[in-house]
């Protein structure tokens, strides 16, 4: 999208973490320390002409002007990266990875200018278009004076102890002027235009593609749902089925906007690559087959469904199979054929076989395919409920899968409290110990569920 070109001379925890809990506290550590450059989203401001609204982006970039600089999205994205970056920094702040006095807005610690901007339009329909850009950047950043929080003090004193006064070792980064150029896509919502990161991917991808734009009106057509229960049977349908199509489908049309406008350019890929898999499994002999229910709760005004699955068959002709069948005890796996094995037991509980086979507390199939915590999934019991985010749009229900991956970080993030990341550094010590690489305990790693 952006192409920046050098410029020419003269210019508590708890022991005992699961691996999924883990592996969310190192996120929440790497988000912080990957600064604070989405920040940059936060609010919009209006304009009439897709060149104007570009113009508004630099300018707000310039201006270290962060809310104007979110003003100027889609508004469906700048929903999902407003409520993401705005909670998640005040939660890092909470959880003591961000200084608890820092602003998201006009960070003191980077200094972004743009000068000598060029912009060429190219409406693509009434609704749609793309600006070209040129200019020249001047960047400085001095991450000495980044607000991190006292965790990070914690965690650079105990698994770097030589690193002594660690801040004001972080050098500056000089300023320095680049040429760039790009382009972005924007798009026109109830007379307003905004840009698009979906369409400026979408966008970018035709063009190096060298392909034409197709019509509006032959957009991909939204299928909802009666019921939000309806939008997972269609996508266990389209599962079953290897119908990749059916699942954008049944996606939220504001979310799937630019993937069902641009549709046409890809559909006859999906679909035929949809029969090569088909005709692969049958010449196979390899069947399968997936069923489910769900259950509907609200929360915050949205609604969210949970999938409970009851049967998971997957067999090969004259070779046998595996079933995993829903219990009142748990989900029981059953083998037959070659896939029998005689150290496993059959009528076995898919989480005792996990566990078995060293799956540190993997076995959220048994509240649901991940998308419902069950008790082994590394989550607090009094963590918020997690599911699949449906919306109603015009009385047919539709999923909502990045506000569902927005909402499940979020979610996990609030559910943390600061001594989770001190244990996570007991974990970090213990696992890296005995290799040399950070100095401290050296007794065995041992995750628990």
């Amino acid at each position: 999208m952006v192409e920046i070109h050098p410029e020419s001379e003269g210019r508590s925890g708890r022991r005992g973490l699961s691996a999924a809990r883990i592996g969310l506290i190192v996120g929440v550590v790497a988000l912080a320390l990957a600064g604070v450059a989405g920040g940059l989203v936060i609010a919009g401001r209006d304009s009439s002409s897709p060149e104007g609204t570009v113009r508004d982006l630099f300018t707000a970039l310039d201006n270290e002007d962060l809310i104007g600089v979110g003003q100027v999205l889609d508004p469906t994205e700048r929903e999902l990266v407003v409520d993401t970056l705005t909670t998640s920094w005040e939660e890092l702040k909470r959880l003591q990875v961000i200084d608890s006095g820092a602003e998201l807005t006009s960070p003191e610690w980077i200094d972004l200018q743009f000068s000598d901007m060029e912009f060429t339009v190219e409406n693509l329909d009434g609704d749609l278009a793309w600006v070209e850009f040129t200019g020249t950047s001047n960047l400085s950043a001095d991450p000495s004076r980044f607000p991190f929080g006292s965790f990070v003090d914690r965690a650079v004193a105990r698994l770097a102890p030589d690193a002594g006064n660690w801040r004001q070792d972080l050098e500056p980064v000089p300023s320095s002027a680049q040429e760039f150029e790009g382009g972005l896509a924007v798009v026109r919502r109830d007379g307003r235009w905004r840009v698009s990161i979906a369409y400026t991917i979408a966008e970018r991808l035709r063009r190096d593609a060298g392909l034409d734009l197709p019509p509006a009106d032959q957009a991909l057509v939204p299928v909802g749902a009666d019921s939000p229960g309806g939008v997972v049977q269609a996508l266990i349908g389209a599962v079953n089925d290897l119908d990749p199509v059916a699942a954008i489908r049944v996606v939220d049309p504001d979310e799937a906007s630019a993937a069902l406008r641009y549709a046409p350019l890809y559909v006859d890929q999906l679909e035929s690559a949809a029969d090569s898999a088909r005709s692969f499994l049958e010449d196979q002999g390899v069947s399968y087959s997936i069923q489910a229910d769900s259950e509907t709760f609200e929360r915050d005004g949205r609604t969210y469904v949970t999938v409970v699955p009851n049967l998971l068959e997957f067999s090969v002709e004259g070779e046998g199979g595996v079933t995993v069948r829903r219990t009142p005890e748990c989900l029981k796996v059953e083998t037959s054929g070659s896939f029998e094995d005689p150290s496993i037991p059959q009528d076995v509980c898919l989480e005792e076989l996990l566990g078995e086979m060293g799956g540190f507390g993997l076995t959220p199939l048994e509240g649901g395919l991940g998308l419902l915590p069950g008790s082994g999934s590394g989550l607090p019991a009094d963590g918020p409920r997690q599911g699949l985010e449906v919306i109603e749009v015009d009385g047919e229900w539709y999923l909502r899968p990045l506000h569902t991956v927005t909402d499940s970080w979020l979610d996990t993030l609030m559910s943390l409290q600061p001594e989770d990341l001190d244990s996570t550094l007991d974990v970090l010590e213990s696992l890296m110990g005995p290799f040399g690489m950070f100095p401290g305990a050296t007794e065995p790693l041992i995750l628990q569920g």
